[in-house]
């Protein structure tokens, strides 16, 4: 549906595309699915992530992902702290990473063992009333090139555009749960 229209759109018609889409999308799972793939095609990305925290266990986990090893990749998980994303959840800072080999937080392991390489990421929390719940990050360039400082902005905007809609969920779930009781 709305994928084809995106491609031709500038990038502030899709951001105000996707934002309807908050509202407006009930299944919470496709909502971050149509973000993560807005995001990547925007930025040119290679692959995508969207990471969720779980506030019992404290580890971050893959809830939507692009590129080739999407849904490989869901099989992951990350301790609070534990590489780049992880480190991005536990300091609430954006991080832009253009050589990750040079990174002492780069945790390699996940690339390595699904068999691709990775040069760059950039990576973004989430947040919900000042609390981190997760990260968006992108990964490569699909023309080979470092991403740059101008992507940082984008990949914020869509990582807030994820957050509300996470919360526009949680709102939803709890008034439902509310008028059961």
């Amino acid at each position: 549906m709305a994928s084809t229209s995106l491609k031709v759109k500038e990038p502030i018609a899709q951001l105000q595309e996707i934002a309807s889409w908050v509202s407006s999308v009930q299944d919470l799972d496709r909502l971050l699915e149509l973000i993560l793939q807005s995001a990547s095609r925007m930025m040119h990305a290679k692959a995508s992530s969207l990471l969720l925290l779980d506030q019992q266990t404290r580890k971050l986990y893959f809830k939507a992902a692009t590129g080739e090893k999407k849904d490989e990749v869901k099989a992951f998980q990350l301790n609070i702290g534990q590489g780049i994303a992880g480190y991005v959840a536990a300091n609430g800072k954006p991080l832009l990473i253009s050589d990750v080999s040079k990174d002492p937080r780069w945790y390699k392991q996940i690339s390595e063992s699904l068999g691709v390489e990775t040069r760059s990421i950039a990576c973004v929390p989430m947040k919900v009333d000042g609390d981190i719940i997760g990260v968006v990050q992108i990964i490569d360039k699909t023309d080979g090139s470092v991403i740059q400082k101008a992507d940082m902005k984008i990949l914020k905007e869509f990582a807030d555009l994820a957050s509300l809609a996470i919360g526009n969920a949680k709102k939803i779930e709890q008034v439902k749960n509310e008028n059961v009781d």
